[in-house]
Parts: C-alpha cells; sequence; structure tokens
C-alpha cells in the first residue's frame, strides 16, 4: 500500500469506508477528487456520478446538474445541452416547455425565433403554422395573418395576396376587398379588377352589372386582357381559367391561385391546390 487505509482499500490518500484513489473518499469509490455518495471524477458530486464539475442529482458532464443530464451547461429538468432547460429539451438556447431549436421554445416546436403554440419557423407563431413572420392563426407566408391565409401581405380573414383584405378574397398590391374578390383595386360587391367595382363584375375600367374586358365588357369570353367569368389567357381570371396571371377561384396559370387549381405558364392546363 501506498498510504492509509482504515477501512476498505486505500491508494495515496485516506480512505474511510470503500476504495480511495489519490484522494478522500466517504462512501464508494473517490478518484482524484471528493465523493459524498456514489461516483466521483475529478470533482464533487453529491448523489449519482459527476465529472469536473458539481452534481446534486442524476448526471453532470463539465457542468452543474440538479436534475436529469446536463452537458457544459445548467439544467434544471430534463436534458439541457449548452445552455439552461426547464422543462423539455433544450439545445443551443432556453427551452421552456417542449422541444427548442436555437431560440426560445414555449410549447410546440420552434427554430431560430419564439414559438407560443403551434409550429414555428424562422419568426413568430402564436397558433396554426408560421412561416417568416408572425401568424395568430391559419397559416402565414413572409407577413402577418390573423385569421385564414396570408401571403406576402396582410390578411384579416379569408385570404389575402399583397395587400388588405377584411372579408373575402383579395390579391393585388394596395388594394381593400370588403366582400367577394379584389384585384389592384377596390371592391365592395362583386368582382373587381383593377378599378371600382360597386355590383356586378368589372375589369379594367368600371362595370355595373355583366362582364368587364379590357375597358368594358358585357358579356362573352375575354382573352388577352382580363376575364371574370369563363376562359381567360394573359392575365387574370376570376372563375374558369387564368393563363399569365392570378386566379382566385377556379384554374390559374402563371401566377398565384387562392382557391382552386394554379399552374405556371402552361396554357390551357390543370394545376394542383396550392
Amino acid at each position: 500500500m501506498l498510504a492509509l487505509c482504515v477501512t476498505g482499500l486505500c491508494c495515496g490518500a485516506l480512505c474511510v469506508t470503500g476504495l480511495c484513489y489519490g484522494a478522500l473518499c466517504v462512501t464508494g469509490l473517490c478518484c482524484g477528487a471528493l465523493c459524498v455518495t456514489g461516483l466521483c471524477y475529478g470533482a464533487l458530486c453529491v448523489t449519482g456520478l459527476c465529472c469536473g464539475a458539481l452534481c446534486v442529482t442524476g448526471l453532470c458532464y463539465g457542468a452543474l446538474c440538479v436534475t436529469g443530464l446536463c452537458c457544459g451547461a445548467l439544467c434544471v429538468t430534463g436534458l439541457c445541452c449548452g445552455a439552461l432547460c426547464v422543462t423539455g429539451l433544450c439545445c443551443g438556447a432556453l427551452c421552456v416547455t417542449g422541444l427548442c431549436y436555437g431560440a426560445l421554445c414555449v410549447t410546440g416546436l420552434c427554430c431560430g425565433a419564439l414559438c407560443v403554440t403551434g409550429l414555428c419557423y424562422g419568426a413568430l407563431c402564436v397558433t396554426g403554422l408560421c412561416y417568416g413572420a408572425l401568424c395568430v392563426t391559419g397559416l402565414c407566408y413572409g407577413a402577418l395573418c390573423v385569421t385564414g391565409l396570408c401571403y406576402r401581405a396582410l390578411c384579416v380573414t379569408g385570404l389575402c395576396y399583397g395587400a388588405l383584405c377584411v372579408t373575402g378574397l383579395c390579391c393585388g398590391a394596395l388594394s381593400l376587398c370588403v366582400t367577394g374578390l379584389c384585384y389592384g383595386a377596390l371592391c365592395v360587391t362583386g368582382l373587381c379588377c383593377g378599378a371600382l367595382c360597386v355590383t356586378g363584375l368589372c375589369c379594367g375600367a368600371l362595370c355595373v352589372t355583366g362582364l368587364c374586358y379590357g375597358a368594358l365588357c358585357v358579356t362573352g369570353l375575354c382573352c388577352g386582357a382580363l376575364c371574370v367569368t369563363g376562359l381567360c389567357c394573359g392575365a387574370l381570371c376570376v372563375t374558369g381559367l387564368c393563363c399569365g396571371a392570378l386566379c382566385v377561384t377556379g384554374l390559374c396559370y402563371g401566377a398565384l391561385c387562392v382557391t382552386g387549381l394554379c399552374y405556371l405558364l402552361v396554357a390551357q392546363s390543370l394545376c394542383t391546390l396550392l
């Protein structure tokens, strides 16, 4: 023996009970430091295993661990990697409940920002799904969505593209739609494309009742400009087919489609729902 052993075996230091190697061991095994209960390696361990730091309960590696596992930082409950984790799993940041990736997550999954409920990607999501911005309910892409679907702008209820939509569908920039469909301007009732429509359908000018085409269209089909009903190629189509622009209901070609089918510059073809 290289040292003194009262009970058990002691190597290089003092051992009260059990085995001691190079330092002092009260109960259990101690290597190079102090061990109260359990195993200790290079530092102090109260209960469980401690490596290079302090461990109260559970396992600790390189830092402090209260309950559960801690690696290089602090862990209250569960697992902690490189930061603080209260409940659940936390990697690289702070996690209160649920899972957190690189930032803060209250409930659910959060990637790169804050997510209260639901899923969040790159920004803030309250409820539902959010992509790149803020989403309260429903789906939001690149901007703010309160209810329904929002793309690149603000949508209160229904669907909105590039502008504001109170009720119904709104498509275009700097336009407001109260009821019905709106394109690039104001629509009170019915459909409006690029101008103002009070009642009925309006495209590119002013139309009270009937259909509007280019400047003014009463009935028939519209090709090469704007089409509200029927078939449309090269501009906008509200119902029916749309080629090269926007489609709110029906089929759309070459741009966006709120409801119905949309394709990209494929004339007289169908497309899948968004």
